[in-house]
């Protein structure tokens, strides 16, 4: 236990309130400002990344899905009807992402090689 005050009065009894803390009220008090400090530093987290923009096509690095939580979200959609400008058979299954980069495409094949399209 620790004591705030030590003076005593001449009748025995103590000057000054005395504060009493135990090893378990200790403890709580640490664990309690821990939880806090968890619960702000989430909610900041939290509030910091919820509304950011989904950069398309910025100069920034590109990654699969689009973003870090791999949403794949885009904004707008095409339109008109698609059409298939080109194919291409390769020597292998694709394995992994399929990269767009410039006027190129790169990806792997289950076969050990790495292919580039020009497109």
């Amino acid at each position: 236990m620790v004591d705030s005050c030590r003076a005593v009065r001449p009748d025995g009894e103590q000057g000054c309130e005395t504060l009493r803390l135990t090893k378990r009220s200790l403890w709580a008090t640490a664990a309690a400002f821990m939880l806090v400090a968890i619960v702000v530093i989430l909610l900041v987290f939290l509030a910091r990344s919820s509304g950011e923009p989904v950069a398309v096509g910025g100069d920034g690095w590109e990654m699969p899905g689009g973003n870090a939580a791999h949403t794949s979200y885009v904004p707008y959609s095409p339109t008109g009807t698609l059409q298939e400008l080109w194919n291409t058979r390769l020597e292998g299954r694709p394995a992994g992402q399929i990269v767009l980069a410039g006027n190129r495409v790169y990806t792997s094949c289950d076969n050990g090689l790495i292919y580039c399209l020009k497109l």
